[in-house]
């Protein structure tokens, strides 16, 4: 079984501070899509998909609109309120990934649009569990997809 997983449980502080009234991956790039819509797009296909939200984009309508208009089998799991970052974030599923499932993790905010990378991706849609749930220290930032991908081209 293959999961994608997007962390949109973010502060987007940057953005607010920016005056930016949605959060980031709800900005539009090309063709007029939104970001997110752009990372799945171009993510792996997966038979599972998890959405790691937080309370506040709850509160936003856009959200609410883009989430009742997915057309794909997906779960939402929401971390409350902040978590100390991406890691934390992922850590928060540990209970409820399926154990066997091969993972792609990506954050709201970074499209994939090189062929090659999809296609590593695709042909490769393994990352072992015990290395990424291990419970994250405070600071740790992690971006899991840079790791497997360092993994695989010996980055």
């Amino acid at each position: 079984m293959n999961t994608n997983v997007f962390l949109m449980s973010g502060r987007g502080q940057r953005f607010k501070n920016s005056s930016y009234d949605v959060p980031k991956q709800f900005l539009k790039i090309k063709n007029s899509k939104y970001i997110i819509d752009e990372i799945i797009q171009n993510s792996p296909t997966a038979d599972e998909t998890i959405f790691v939200i937080n309370d506040e984009l709850n509160n936003y309508d856009i959200y609410k609109e883009w989430i009742s208009s997915l057309k794909f089998k997906f779960r939402i799991h929401n971390v409350g309120t902040l978590t100390e970052g991406q890691a934390s974030s992922l850590y928060s599923i540990k209970d409820i990934v399926n154990k066997s499932s091969s993972l792609f993790v990506s954050p709201c905010d970074t499209v994939i649009y090189s062929k090659k990378v999809k296609n590593i991706f695709s042909r490769h849609f393994k990352i072992i569990h015990e290395n990424i749930f291990h419970k994250p220290s405070p600071r740790t930032k992690i971006y899991v997809y840079m790791i497997f991908l360092a993994n695989h081209l010996k980055i």
